[in-house]
């Protein structure tokens, strides 16, 4: 995993699991400024801590890193004028006790357990509120929305066999260039299979020179349209089941061709597999967005480590 693709991860975990941001108290000293946002020393142990509990790979440069672009994100909500409601915030507590069978005994407990006061967990959520809506708030202004098409797209750069091309059912009346007049015999048939209430397959069993298909109404079956010789792809492109078209001509002749049947093309999705397709490529462009949030931050921002950033 390339070290960008890490430091985004630590980022993200952070963003949702980590206490959030407070000014400095004069008996702790600093670790990391970012503008006019400050994180003390026993902040960033507990950052640290918790970072490591998840990812014992992450050496101290990837830690601050993770830090110093959780900062970057939650100023950037708040120069958007972003923030989450108590409503909001009480809402989203019920909700994580009821997903973790919790009551409210059983969330001290837990908090307990993870060394974690009221007010940090709090704000924590908090800070998981005010990044999904920031998110929320680059994906509307930006016009992002997940339609069939991205479906079907991201489904087959990782299934390149789920793409069918369309074909096409054809049947052929020909007429043989040997014959004398074959031109004006094949716009006379033409007119007779163009008429309404005509029978083709009929037509094509009493004219066509081609034995191999004349006794069953001129019918080729299925192709897709790059398999068909020029005039003939020429003649159905476009065409629905039941046109008629031509005569066209070809080396073997002139033929009158009448579409059957059209099997539309496309990527074939398991319906099952839409909504997690959906899910991911939703949270692709949300890392995307977060990852474009913190370098542009990061370029515009005044940042001061204080902390060694190397193990």
């Amino acid at each position: 995993m390339k070290r960008s693709k890490i430091i985004l991860t630590f980022a993200l975990a952070v963003v949702f699991a980590l206490p959030g941001l407070s000014t400095a108290e004069p008996v702790d000293g600093i670790a990391i400024i970012v503008n006019d946002s400050v994180i003390t020393l026993s902040e960033y142990g507990k950052k640290e801590k918790e970072i490591k509990s998840r990812f014992p790979q992450a050496n101290r440069k990837d830690i601050v890193n993770a830090v110093v672009q959780e900062m970057i994100l939650l100023q950037t909500a708040e120069r958007k004028n972003l923030s989450v409601s108590k409503t909001e915030l009480a809402s989203a507590v019920e909700i994580f006790k009821e997903s973790q069978k919790f009551n409210d005994e059983g969330l001290v407990k837990f908090l307990a357990e993870k060394q974690t006061t009221l007010n940090e967990f709090f704000n924590e959520i908090k800070i998981q509120l005010l990044t999904s809506k920031l998110v929320r708030h680059e994906v509307e202004r930006l016009g992002f929305s997940v339609d069939e098409k991205k479906v079907e797209e991201f489904y087959l750069r990782r299934n390149p066999d789920a793409s069918k091309k369309s074909q096409v059912r054809i049947a052929h009346i020909l007429l043989s260039k040997k014959d004398s007049g074959s031109i004006e015999k094949a716009l006379s048939i033409a007119d007779k299979a163009k008429a309404k209430g005509a029978d083709f397959a009929a037509l094509a069993s009493r004219h066509s020179t081609d034995i191999r298909t004349a006794d069953k109404g001129g019918d080729l079956g299925y192709f897709t349209y790059d398999e068909l010789i020029k005039p003939l792809r020429e003649a159905v492109d476009g065409a629905q089941a039941g046109d008629i078209n031509g005569p066209v001509e070809s080396k073997a002749g002139f033929h009158i061709v009448k579409v059957i049947a059209v099997k539309k093309g496309g990527t074939f999705v398991p319906p099952e597999l839409k909504n997690a397709l959906i899910d991911e490529i939703a949270m692709i462009e949300s890392e995307r967005i977060i990852a474009s949030l913190i370098e542009e931050g990061i370029e515009n921002s005044h940042i001061d480590i204080r902390i060694a950033k190397a193990n």
